[in-house]
């Protein structure tokens, strides 16, 4: 946690580009992390969003990071990069995404 409890993820050490995020949030959803059910609950809990009237539950969360470019004449730069993961769900039937 280098770069401190609340912009690890956004500006720190910490990396995870937006397929790697879908990746973890599909094993978290299937109940392939190796988490407590408690915590699988709770953060179920705190990333809902909604339910429609067709009874779809609707849960996600934001992600972002920055992506390295070569500008012109070769100079480096960083490019913000953001995008929400989330879950839609009815019964057995399940959808989950990401879009950036």
């Amino acid at each position: 946690m280098s770069g401190g409890l609340t912009t690890a993820w956004v500006e720190s050490s910490l990396k995870i580009s937006a397929d790697e995020e879908l990746l973890f949030w599909e094993r978290f959803w299937r109940g392939e992390l190796p988490v407590s059910k408690r915590a699988v609950e709770l953060t179920k809990k705190i990333t809902f969003v909604d339910t429609s009237a067709a009874g779809w539950t609707f849960n996600g969360k934001t992600g972002s990071g920055e992506l390295e470019s070569a500008g012109a004449r070769g100079h480096q730069h960083q490019l913000q990069h953001g995008w929400f993961v989330g879950h839609v769900g009815r019964g057995d039937r399940e959808y989950i995404f990401v879009t950036s």
